[in-house]
């Protein structure tokens, strides 16, 4: 897009100006108001457009200047014949409009038209003879009787549709059929009655669009008529045919509804509600793509691609570099910056998408305008003062508009008020039946209410009201889940990933789905798709320096690349346990313990890397008292109102403010928005435990390479987590199973980390008491024996086990005695030697099993994981 000229900013600004005349005067108000804020968004030009209030205080000062051009009132016609026509009815045009502006619309519609049209439910299907002579020969018929009342009928009603209309201007026509329309939608809310009534759903319908699809099916016939018969150029001017491809949109007729619409913004492409109404039933990506050809070239093809893209989730850098460009046209335009938060929240960058937003409402406080997608950011982040604030600046502007019953409603949900939020999204249903966001919210409220029936109504309504709604979609998948049925629920879930194909948590739901219904296969695509989709997503990180005094030097934000989610990676080993195939799931459970440090699947990341770890990992584990300190902070105070909640925001900006104080000394401060240390160890220890997951260390035994499992480089870490404590576990009982010197020196160091991390100390204390019991039965049973020598002067190798029952196996010996057997099914009967030790370890039906017999008495008995083990007689 090149840049605009001081003429072509003027032109466009003029432009504007006047389409928000001619919508004003349609009583299209929502376009006239779009279009204004174009319009004054626009830079200045070098030439001055008025200097009339330069100084207020002379009335001389513009004297001598050129007077400037008077501002647009009333819109021009350059039709002479709908000139004329306007000219004579323009008496009864304003008292109609008048009518209208007070919501009176039957008498609006009563001053030009009859009100004797056709009442009734409107045929979905496509006429064939929209623009076929009424008498034609497919209508004649051989018989008698029915026959010839069915072409005096089709004659009467073509007859009585032709003259529905009389005599009148374009304009005029629009806006009594437009009434009509709004009157039959007002007359269908009012049938409604309350949300989710008995009433309430696909019974009711709006009877007036029986009578508008006939009447201007008529009248294009009519007018096309005339055209080919006399040879001029039909002079439609494109607001009669938005008004009827609203109402094939409203009949279910959508292929037809999107050919009329196009006609609309060919015939006059500043009209924002019909490119609204097309972006609203494109499906896909396809579909704006088969009619991006058809659009007229123009800044209004811009702005209509960017608002599509945004409605179909296309957060992309071409989308972004469009959105540049139109902001530099448009600096001050906040529908733009409403569009760029959007777009980073479908990006889910909260952070910035919530920075763009505080701008809006610091900039323009009375916009109410998308409030209700900030109040789900705000929602997201657990920004309860700050949502406080916005509902509270929200009900001040105007409390009975839906996104402010939204904003409200979610700031009860975020207080677990379940109850309240639902009466507040029905409230903004009731203000707006085709409100989307009220919807899908209060599904979700009724999920936690435990309310499937209703919740499951909520999500089907929402998706009636626009299919792209991909929560909707999840929602009813969720809910179908919680009631144990996996069919239906993998068919929504297969729906929302559709729509959100590069969403990980889309493709987590069906990977879970496809597990519970015992198709692991299917499950691991799923969740290998899961963490492919996570790696378009960056994390924000915020590096700051502070002084001694805890004032800040400077504060720099870079995305970088996320973690792979642990989760994910932990449920596909456990898949592949499942399987039996113990390598791929001890390899995925290697990449799970990666992800604390945000190293990726091949471990190569640089030296440099980890020191420049290193350097900050004692100042960000000191960081968290104050972030436990902060989250305690938000859950205080939950019965207190909204101002007590905006009281407690500025209470913890003031806690935050201090706490760099009182470190005392020059920090650099890293933290990631998405999870955080939890565990404090020392630098030596932490280089260990790097230098042993990157393979440096010879006595750690790394996984196979599996060219399966998605290779990324390093990444911010997600620091330890229940699922990585979890996965260090199973590692270090797999170690163990695995049984030689180096198994059980990885196996223990596994555990001692269990135990420093106060994650499953219990467990992980047993084993570390098993593993010592085990290494010094071993080192000090008898026997002779050959082989690789470890610990003392054991020594350890291949040779028969001895005993009263033998095996070949390991043979294991430290001195002169019988030897022992240790190895898959070795078993040794009674004989001279330590108390007995049997043991099995496995994992599901495959395991490694072990069995050590002795004529000692029976000691003790403890269990692990998927495998088993037990101490006892031989």
């Amino acid at each position: 897009m090149v840049n605009l000229t001081d003429a072509d900013i003027v032109r466009l600004r003029t432009t504007l100006q006047d389409a928000v005349v001619k919508c004003s005067e349609r009583c299209l108000y929502q376009s006239a108001k779009w279009a204004a804020e174009l319009a004054t968004s626009l830079p200045s030009t070098s030439e001055p457009e008025t200097t009339l209030d330069s100084d207020a205080d002379s009335q001389m000062s513009n004297a001598d200047t050129e007077a400037a051009p008077p501002p647009i009132v009333l819109s021009a016609n350059t039709d002479p014949h709908e000139a004329r026509l306007e000219a004579q009815e323009a008496g009864k045009y304003l008292l109609a409009k008048s009518y209208f502006d007070c919501r009176e619309y039957d008498r609006c519609a009563a001053i030009f038209l009859p009100s004797n049209l056709p009442r009734g439910p409107l045929n979905t299907a496509p006429r064939a003879d929209i623009f076929t002579d009424p008498i034609s020969p497919q209508s004649t018929h051989k018989g008698k009787g029915k026959a010839k009342a069915t072409d005096s009928d089709a004659n009467a009603s073509m007859a009585s549709s032709e003259s529905a209309f009389p005599r009148m201007s374009q304009k005029a026509l629009f806006l009594s059929l437009y009434a009509k329309y709004l009157s039959g939608e007002k007359r269908k809310d009012e049938e409604s009655e309350m949300i989710l009534g008995p009433a309430d759903g696909g019974t009711t319908m709006n009877r007036e669009l029986v009578g508008l699809s006939r009447g201007l099916e008529s009248w294009f016939a009519e007018r096309e008529r005339k055209s080919s018969a006399t040879g001029e150029e039909n002079s439609s001017q494109g607001w009669l045919e938005y008004l009827y491809g609203i109402v094939l949109a409203k009949g279910k007729n959508e292929a037809e509804a999107k050919k009329w619409l196009l006609k609309s913004v060919n015939l006059y492409p500043y009209n924002w509600g019909a490119w609204q109404e097309l972006s609203d039933l494109l499906g896909s990506l396809e579909d704006l793509a088969q009619i991006i050809n058809d659009l007229p070239r123009n800044i209004m093809t811009f702005l209509f691609h960017l608002h599509a893209s945004q409605e179909l989730y296309q957060a992309t850098d071409e989308i972004h570099s469009e959105l540049s460009q139109l902001e530099a046209v448009f600096p001050g335009s906040q529908w733009l910056k409403t569009e760029r938060a959007l777009l980073l929240y479908h990006s889910k960058d909260f952070e910035e998408a919530e920075s763009v937003f505080s701008t809006i409402v610091e900039n323009d406080p009375h916009r109410i305008d998308a409030l209700d997608h900030y109040s789900n950011i705000l929602y997201v982040m657990t920004l309860r003062p700050k949502l406080a604030y916005i509902a509270q600046l929200a009900t001040a502007t105007d409390k009975f508009r839906p996104e402010t019953c939204c904003v409200v409603g979610n700031y009860y949900s975020l207080k677990s008020e379940h109850e309240k939020a639902v009466m507040y999204f029905r409230r903004a249903l009731t203000l707006d039946r085709s409100f989307l966001s009220a919807w899908t919210l209060m599904g979700h409220e009724y999920v936690e209410m435990k309310n499937t029936h209703a919740a499951i109504e909520s999500y089907r309504r929402a998706v009636d009201v626009n299919r792209k709604d991909y929560r909707a979609w999840y929602g009813l998948g969720q809910t179908y889940e919680v009631l144990e049925m996996h069919y239906y629920a993998l068919f929504y879930y297969q729906r929302a990933a559709s729509l959100r194909p590069y969403d990980p948590k889309m493709w987590q739901a069906v990977g879970s789905c496809y597990n519970k219904m015992g198709r692991p296969l299917q499950a691991i695509k799923a969740l290998k798709r899961a963490l492919v989709a996570g790696s378009y997503y960056d994390v924000p990180v915020n590096t700051s320096t502070t002084t001694q005094q805890g004032g800040v030097l400077g504060e720099k934000r870079t995305m970088v690349q996320a973690p792979m989610d642990p989760e994910t990676l932990y449920q596909i080993a456990l898949m592949y346990e499942k399987m039996h195939n113990l390598d791929e799931a001890a390899a995925y459970m290697e990449l799970t313990l990666a992800q604390e440090d945000g190293i990726g699947g091949d471990g190569d990341a640089d030296e440099d890397e980890d020191e420049e770890y290193d350097d900050t990992d004692e100042e960000e584990y000191d960081d968290d008292e104050d972030w436990e300190g902060k989250e305690n902070d938000d859950r205080e105070n939950t019965d207190a109102d909204l101002g007590a909640d905006m009281n407690d925001h500025d209470d913890e900006q003031n806690l935050q403010g201090t706490a760099g104080a009182a470190t005392g000394t020059t920090t650099t401060t890293t933290t990631t928005t998405t999870t955080r240390p939890a565990r404090r160890t020392t630098k030596p220890q932490r280089n260990n435990r790097r230098r042993q997951k990157r393979g440096t260390d010879p006595n750690t035994k790394k996984p196979p390479r599996n060219n399966n499992i998605p290779i990324r480089p390093a990444t911010a870490g997600v620091g330890v987590t229940s699922t990585t404590s979890r996965a260090r576990m199973w590692l270090a009982r797999w170690e163990f199973s695995r049984g030689g010197p180096a198994g059980y020196q990885r196996a223990m160091q596994l555990a001692t980390e269990l135990c420093q991390d106060g994650v499953e100390v219990e467990e992980a204390k047993a084993l570390v008491r098993d593993l010592r019991a085990r290494i010094e039965m071993e080192s000090s049973a008898p026997g002779p024996g050959s082989g690789s020598g470890f610990g003392g002067s054991s020594s350890f190798g291949p040779g028969p086990g001895l005993g009263s029952s033998t095996s070949s196996g390991l043979g294991f010996s430290s001195g002169p005695g019988p030897g022992s057997g240790i190895g898959p099914g070795s078993g040794f009967g009674p004989g001279p030697g330590p108390a007995g030790f049997g043991s099995s370890y496995g994992h599901h039906a495959a395991g490694n099993n072990a069995g050590f017999g002795g004529g000692g008495r029976r000691s003790s008995t403890s269990s692990y994981g998927p495998g088993r083990s037990s101490f006892g007689t031989g």
